[in-house]
Formats: C-alpha cells, structure tokens, sequence
C-alpha cells in the first residue's frame, strides 16, 4: 500500500507541465469508495518529501478525515466560513512532520453554500501561498454538488473509484459533472481490484515483482 501511494505521489506531481499542482480536490461517486484514506495517505506521502501540506476536511455532511488523525472536529472549516474566527486558531499541527489538518467543525445546515462563498475561494488562495500542496476531501459527487462547486477553485481532482462497486455508467456520470464546469481531472485512483481475478498475465508479475525483490505470492494477496 505504501508503494502504491509513493506511485501516486509521483503521478500527481507531475500531472502538470509547469509545476506541480497546489490544490487538489479527491472526490467519489459514492461513499465508501475509499476517499478519505487516499487523502490522507497521500497527504503523508508527500509530506515525507519534505513539503509542507495542508489536508481540508470539506465533506461538510459526513467527515472523517480526523479521526484519522484522533482529533475532534469542534471548530474547523465550517466555523471559518460562517464567522469571523482566526483562520490559523482552527488549523491543526499534526505529529507528522509537514502535515497539518483543517477539519470540518460543526456540521452547517447548509454546506454547499458555504462552500461556494467567496470566502471559500479567498481561503484556499491563501493556502496556495502557504503550504507546497493542499489536499481537500469533499462529498461523494453523485449524492450532493459540493464538489462540482469546489472543482472550480482547485487546480485540478483526483476521482477515486471502487473496483467491483462502482459501475462504468456511475464513472461516468461523474466525469460528465466535473466536464460540465471545466474541472480538470488528473486521474483515477482505482481502489480494492482483485488483480488475480482481473485476466491480468501472471507471467507479467511474475517478472514484475521478481524485478523490484519483492515476494510474488505475498504481493499478489496485497
């Protein structure tokens, strides 16, 4: 898992000509498709380079990307955008170096419109002046706008799918949606594929693996 995340550290990182991108929306069509965790295991992976990160927890309807950290969410995003509060009092220095978490706060009654305020657009220009990257979790897309309305203020989303859950019509869909507002989407992260079950060639990791050192049998499992 570690390895797929360092492979996904170098694809984002050079999805972009001229340098890599600063904010980056992870999105799902549904929930648990394992948004959350490619978020914060990205998050990590590039903190490890040395660059200071950012993690935005903006799933204002379900949010989780603190208790990956044993943190609460009393105050967060949501207390920002509906108060006059210090931004810098709500940001969380994590153990891990280079990281730090915005987290949600309060759950609002009405999330999309916070996050299509101007002071949401503000914010997130400041963060790209602040941190190297800035990762933001959001909504599944297929359930709420959300994050239709926070592709237009990042560089570019990630989509992350769930093998054997999502289908090609609900894929589609979502790519149609971020299409419809000019939101560029960098890739996918394809999540739980029973690569043994795929009509991948065994000879291929046979090769594959034995090339890098690692154990076939074991990685297979993986």
């Amino acid at each position: 898992a570690a390895e797929a995340y360092r492979v996904l550290r170098t694809s984002i990182l050079m999805s972009a000509a001229e340098r890599p991108p600063k904010v980056l929306l992870v999105t799902s069509g549904r929930p648990g498709e394992g948004k959350t965790t490619t978020v914060v295991n990205t998050a990590m992976s590039l903190a490890q380079l040395g660059a200071s990160v950012l993690v935005i927890d903006a799933d204002l309807r379900r949010p989780a990307a603190h208790r990956y950290f044993g943190l609460e969410r009393t105050l967060g995003l949501s207390t920002y955008l509906s108060s006059e509060t210090d931004i810098d009092g709500l940001i969380r220095k994590l153990r891990i170096p280079n990281l730090w978490l915005l987290p949600c706060g309060p759950i609002p009654p009405l999330p999309a419109e916070l996050l299509s305020s101007h002071k949401m657009r503000t914010m997130l220009d400041m963060f790209a002046k602040r941190f190297d990257h800035v990762l933001i979790d959001s909504p599944p897309l297929m359930h709420v706008t959300d994050p239709v309305i926070l592709s237009t203020m990042v560089d570019g989303v990630v989509l992350v799918v769930r093998g054997g859950k999502s289908t090609r019509d609900e894929v589609h869909r979502v790519r149609q949606e971020l299409a419809t507002v000019g939101a560029k989407v960098f890739g996918v992260v394809l999540n739980n594929v029973d690569l043994r079950g795929s009509g991948y060639d065994k000879y291929y990791y046979h090769r594959y693996y034995s090339s890098y050192g690692g154990d076939e049998a074991g990685e297979e499992r993986r």
